[in-house]
C-alpha cells in the first residue's frame, strides 16, 4: 500500500555524484594547465638549445675567420720581408761584406785592416734568399687563387 522511499540514501548518492563531477572538472582543468606548462617548458628548452647552437656556430665562424686572417697576415709579412730582402740585395754594392762575424771584431780592427777584411759577397747566400723569395711568392699566389676560387660568386648560367 504505501511505498517506502529512502530519502537519505538518494541524497547521499546524489551528493556523491555531484562531488565526483566537480572533482572530474578540477582534474581536467589541472590537466590542461599541466599540458600548457609542459609545452611552454619544452619550447623554452628548445629555444635555449637553438641559441646555444647559434652561439657556438658564430664562435666557430669567428675563430676560423681570425685564424685565416692571422695566416694571411703571416704570409703577407713573409712576402714583404722577402721583398725587402730582394730590394736590399739589389742595392748592395759588389765589394760590400756580407758576414756573420760579430761587430766586436770590427771595432778592434784598425782602419788599415778594414780594407783587408772586405771580400765579395757569397753567391750561395744570394741564391738562398732568391729561392726563399720565389717559394714565398708561389705560396702567396696559390693561397690567393685558392681563396678566390672558393669565395668567388658563381657566374649565372644562361
Amino acid at each position: 500500500m504505501y511505498k517506502i522511499v529512502n530519502h537519505s540514501q538518494n541524497e547521499r548518492l546524489f551528493a556523491a555524484k555531484v562531488v565526483a563531477q566537480q572533482r572530474i572538472k578540477t582534474l581536467l582543468v589541472d590537466q590542461e594547465e599541466a599540458e600548457k606548462l609542459l609545452e611552454y617548458r619544452t619550447n623554452f628548452i628548445r629555444q635555449n638549445d637553438e641559441k646555444k647552437k647559434q652561439e657556438l656556430k658564430r664562435m666557430r665562424e669567428t675563430e676560423i675567420i681570425e685564424e685565416m686572417r692571422s695566416q694571411a697576415l703571416k704570409e703577407h709579412k713573409k712576402y714583404l720581408s722577402s721583398l725587402e730582402a730582394v730590394k736590399a740585395l739589389g742595392e748592395v754594392e759588389e765589394n760590400t761584406v756580407i758576414s756573420n762575424d760579430s761587430l766586436a771584431d770590427d771595432v778592434t780592427l784598425t782602419e788599415g785592416h778594414l780594407e783587408i777584411r772586405k771580400r765579395r759577397r757569397s753567391r750561395s747566400l744570394t741564391r738562398k734568399v732568391v729561392g726563399t723569395i720565389k717559394k714565398t711568392i708561389r705560396r702567396s699566389v696559390s693561397l690567393f687563387n685558392n681563396h678566390r676560387d672558393h669565395h668567388q660568386n658563381p657566374t649565372p648560367k644562361i
